[in-house]
């Protein structure tokens, strides 16, 4: 996974108006439904067709369990549920639909992909300002390289690194 280096401005507390670094996952083009159809299509014998249809029944069919109040298991992937956000009253009396303050959906990974994703490798490959400008300083660099970057280990070490 790409990251960067980008600078911006503390907006709030103690370090207001401070420049300060953050690393920021560096967002690319989202994967599209087609492009996942076009994989499924390569890896298996299903005909364009047939994977369409059989990714439109599987989405179907989940929307209607969450739009009827279930949690829908995902296996590998995790689950996904309705979600409530509610104000709490004083009296029965009160507590109607208007304490409803929001609906969602909540995603939860399985435990599986939760573990693969803390071993994600990640590379600075930039840095940014907070105008969206290129930042050639490198204030504090003193590891020798001129491009901000480098691979990192993921969180908690690893050295099965990739990128």
């Amino acid at each position: 996974m790409d990251m960067q280096v980008v600078k911006t401005k503390a907006g709030v507390g103690p370090k207001k108006g401070q420049v300060q670094y953050t690393v920021k996952r560096v967002s690319y083009a989202n994967v599209t439904s087609e492009a996942i159809l076009d994989e499924i299509k390569s890896a298996s014998t299903f005909s364009p067709a047939d994977a369409k249809s059989m990714l439109g029944n599987f989405l179907e069919v989940v929307k209607e369990d969450l739009l009827g109040g279930h949690i829908v298991d995902l296996g590998p992937l995790g689950s996904i549920m309705p979600k409530i956000s509610v104000k709490s009253v004083d009296t029965k009396k009160e507590c109607d639909l208007s304490t409803i303050k929001s609906i969602g959906i909540q995603y939860s990974p399985a435990p599986d992909l939760n573990a693969e994703a803390k071993k994600i490798s990640m590379e600075v490959i930039d840095i940014y300002d907070y105008d969206g400008e290129y930042d050639d300083e490198e204030e504090g660099d003193d590891n020798g390289d001129d491009n901000g970057g480098g691979t990192t280990p993921p969180p908690g070490g690893g050295d099965d690194l990739v990128g």
